[in-house]
């Protein structure tokens, strides 16, 4: 009697256990969804900030590594200095809700523009964001307009389908927080998120482009409020100005 006793409450764990095992826990679309918004209006919050890294650059089987120091506020002022992986500066950049200003203290040029929305594809750098856009991803943001048209379920993570000329699929961790974001011609993924003070940012960012354009971006420095004094980019007095036609 005892034996039977021992082998039904051994049967019973058995199931119990597989019944545990079977279950998987389901995601809500409309959930993540406002996780994703509630994530991007905090974002929002975002005023000052100071981000520094490391950037790994394939295109045409040339390789190359920069390293970059971007800090501002936003809709005041932004500056992005690019520098080489000696320490040399390349180039310097500045954004402001009226004016775009890229200086290359070795060649002792700048470049000007009322268009502070200048893509960057135009003054030679292969990608499809003008410099607002740009430092917004480095933080993990994008502007979403339009409705999704579909919505797949991957795994921990739910794919958003879009009719956009700009956006065609953002993937959305169960948190809020980006994935994955396609753009006509450029994929990005965010990886390897970090919470520094209540925000949760991105730490590597891959960009998939054509043409077998790969970038790599590491943030080593990531402060989403700093205090910031004088930074408006002054061009010395020899400095040959160019203006770039829009």
């Amino acid at each position: 009697m005892k034996i039977k006793f021992l082998i039904i409450l051994f049967t019973c764990f058995l199931l119990s256990f597989s019944c545990t095992v079977k279950k998987v826990r389901k995601i809500s679309t409309l959930s993540v969804w406002e996780n994703f918004i509630s994530h991007q209006k905090q974002l929002n919050t975002i005023n000052s900030f100071l981000l520094k890294g490391a950037v790994h650059i394939r295109d045409k089987n040339k390789k190359h590594r920069l390293i970059y120091t971007c800090f501002g506020k936003f809709n005041k002022i932004i500056r992005f200095d690019i520098s080489s992986s000696l320490g040399q500066t390349l180039s310097m950049w500045q954004v402001t809700p009226h004016n775009f200003l890229v200086f290359f203290p070795y060649e002792k040029i700048a470049y000007t523009s009322n268009n502070p929305n200048l893509e960057l594809i135009k003054l030679g750098y292969p990608l499809p964001f003008n410099l607002n856009k740009t430092v917004e991803l480095l933080l993990g943001k994008i502007s979403i307009i339009t409705k999704p048209r579909s919505i797949l379920i991957e795994n921990n993570t739910i794919k958003y389908i879009f009719n956009d000329n700009n956006i065609n699929s953002l993937t959305i961790n169960h948190n809020g927080t980006i994935k994955e974001l396609v753009l006509q011609n450029y994929k990005i993924n965010f990886l390897k998120y970090k919470k520094i003070s209540s925000f949760y940012l991105p730490s590597k960012i891959y960009i998939y482009g054509p043409k077998d354009f790969f970038l790599k971006i590491y943030q080593k420095k990531i402060k989403p409020t700093f205090k910031l004094d004088k930074i408006e980019l002054t061009l010395p007095k020899e400095v040959q100005v160019y203006q770039v036609v829009n």
